[in-house]
């Protein structure tokens, strides 16, 4: 995966995590379908960069605050430097799940935290489809706002707990029996920590 890729993926996981749609016409899905358009060849040969530039939605429904793929790129390092601070951390999270539940991890990608006003937020993906996504805030009372701008209902078979100054996301993808009983032993090991 180039950079391009990782920081339009990130980019699309902080979407998950604030809960916006990627639904047709949405903000999301235009930024979206613009990064992808840039990175693909134009007809013509070239590579579509010059046609596809995004364009910077209004800053009152835009999840990155206006900003470009590179300035995005940028906040995703700057958070990642930031890392660790709470506690519990994203770090402390997934590797309890991985070494106390010895669950597979398909998966782990940083997204972005401004949407849900965290310092730092990390994602895992299991193999039974269930993602976690902890998000790291400055404090309790960040972190009990971080819960009500995750605990969006538009997201079904979503639960957002809160660990002192940390949020933990358990999204079940799947409707199988595997997908539910994983959901539950990982909050019942995020209760604990």
């Amino acid at each position: 995966m180039n950079a391009k890729e990782t920081i339009v993926r990130a980019a699309l996981g902080a979407c998950a995590v604030a809960g916006i749609a990627y639904g047709a016409g949405s903000r999301a899905s235009s930024t979206h379908e613009h990064a992808r358009a840039a990175s693909s060849p134009s007809p013509s040969g070239g590579s579509g960069a010059a046609a596809a530039t995004p364009s910077v939605p209004a800053r009152g429904n835009d999840p990155f605050g206006g900003m470009d793929l590179n300035a995005i790129g940028s906040k995703l390092a700057a958070e990642k430097a930031a890392s660790g601070a709470s506690n519990p951390s994203a770090a402390t999270v997934f590797e309890a799940i991985r070494g106390q539940l010895e669950l597979p991890i398909a998966q782990r990608l940083q997204v972005y935290a401004g949407g849900v006003g965290a310092t730092f937020c990390d994602r895992i993906a299991t193999t039974s489809d269930v993602y976690v996504v902890v998000c790291e805030f400055a404090d309790e009372a960040a972190a009990r706002k971080g819960v009500a701008a995750g605990s969006i209902k538009t997201i079904p078979r979503r639960e957002v707990l809160r660990v002192r100054n940390a949020t933990v996301a358990i999204h079940r993808t799947s409707e199988s029996a595997a997908c539910d009983a994983d959901a539950l032993k990982i909050k019942n090991l995020v209760v604990k920590l």
